[in-house]
């Protein structure tokens, strides 16, 4: 894995997902942090690959721990995080 590196796909939202999926199996295999911009609408198919990567726990550490930073803002977290 490459730590110093961020990868962003942007296509999972508005792209060729038939081009996605591969790509972020690759980014999950080879940069320890990948973040996807608009991926809303593929959710659940983003949660399998992380799941099928193994990086599942790691996922929810960094979002714990950016909640805990938006709450300490002021701001107000009042839905659940799929993740």
């Amino acid at each position: 894995m490459t730590p110093e590196t961020v990868l962003v796909l942007r296509a999972l939202g508005i792209g060729d997902l038939a081009t996605a999926v591969p790509a972020l199996r690759a980014a999950l295999d080879d940069f320890e942090t990948v973040v996807i911009y608009k991926g809303g609408r593929q959710l659940a198919q983003v949660l399998g690959l992380v799941r099928a990567a193994g990086r599942e726990d790691e996922a929810m550490a960094h979002l714990t721990t950016a909640v805990t930073l938006f709450a300490d803002v002021g701001g107000q977290a009042t839905a659940a995080p799929e993740i």
